[in-house]
């Protein structure tokens, strides 16, 4: 029986160091389940939080690309329209100076031919 007992005392330390042991895992495992279910859900919500992000930036982009567009298209026409207006001074400034000179020669066909007219009106 002396050989009994330290066997049984041994036995039930073991039984003792399996139940820790086990009691261990367990919380182990608990604790790994619940890493990996906060893991999840900090995925699914970093996820879900680079979609919005993605979602306005790439919102951002295209309204920024549709007012580069906007501005483009104005600038054009602007350019258009000053060209336009530049020709027609040009032209408005030609027929101003042909007006004056065909002006210019009227008067001055008149005073020769008034000139003239005195002039062989002395004669006779």
């Amino acid at each position: 029986m002396a050989t009994l007992q330290p066997k049984l005392a041994n036995q039930q330390a073991l039984a003792l160091t399996i139940e820790k042991m086990q009691g261990v895992l367990k919380k182990s495992e608990s604790d790994k389940n619940k890493l990996a279910s906060d893991k999840e859900k900090l995925e699914s919500y970093t996820k879900k939080a680079l979609h919005n992000v993605q979602d306005k930036y790439m919102l951002a982009i295209q309204t920024i690309k549709e007012q580069l567009k906007e501005k483009d298209e104005r600038i054009v026409r602007l350019t258009d329209q000053y060209k336009q207006f530049r020709h027609q001074s040009q032209r408005e400034a030609q027929l101003m100076s042909s007006a004056i000179y065909e002006l210019g020669m009227s008067i001055t066909e008149q005073r020769l031919v008034r000139n003239l007219d005195r002039s062989s009106s002395k004669a006779k």
